[in-house]
């Protein structure tokens, strides 16, 4: 069977079949998606390192992560959505101390809707396991909160770890 494509062009249902596969494929690396066998996405994950994202204090209150204290920390954009994933070992704070500990969100995105969730934490030694991580619209940052009263974090000296997974709204 024969596809007529235009004048005098007439290509192969099987040639048709591989040029939409070379579309497709051509969309997905400009997505950086791929597709398993039954044709279901697949995102990769990206490995971030300490000089990918910029770790702040909320105020005057500042946050230490050198490159040995990123234990893990991954991203994948979906499109609409960040996932971010990390493990920060033995961090630092000083200055003014403030409620937020504050990770930039990679690859210039904004917060497009409110988000929240949980994360366990080691605040200077103590070990809290309700911290809170916030989202808020039109930032460009994740906020993460010691403990759900949003009370100060301690100073600490290689000494503040954080566990979590973060799933925000993004453009």
């Amino acid at each position: 069977m024969k596809i007529r494509l235009g004048l005098g062009t007439f290509l192969s249902l099987r040639d048709v079949a591989t040029r939409v596969e070379e579309l497709a494929s051509s969309i997905a690396a400009g997505w950086n998606v791929a597709h398993r066998p039954d044709g279901r996405h697949t995102f990769t994950w990206s490995t971030l390192l300490a000089t990918d994202v910029s770790f702040m204090g909320s105020g005057l209150m500042t946050w230490t992560v050198p490159a040995s204290s990123v234990r893990g920390l991954t991203a994948v954009d979906l499109g609409r959505t960040l996932l971010l994933n990390g493990y920060l070992y033995q961090t630092s704070v000083a200055g003014t101390l403030d409620a937020q500990l504050r990770i930039l969100l990679p690859w210039g995105l904004t917060v497009d809707a409110y988000t929240t969730g949980t994360f366990v934490t080691i605040d200077n030694g103590v070990v809290r396991e309700s911290g809170i991580w916030t989202a808020t619209p039109g930032t460009s940052f994740v906020a993460f909160f010691r403990d759900t009263a949003g009370a100060n974090w301690s100073a600490a000296t290689a000494n503040t770890s954080l566990w979590f997974s973060v799933q925000v709204s993004v453009r």
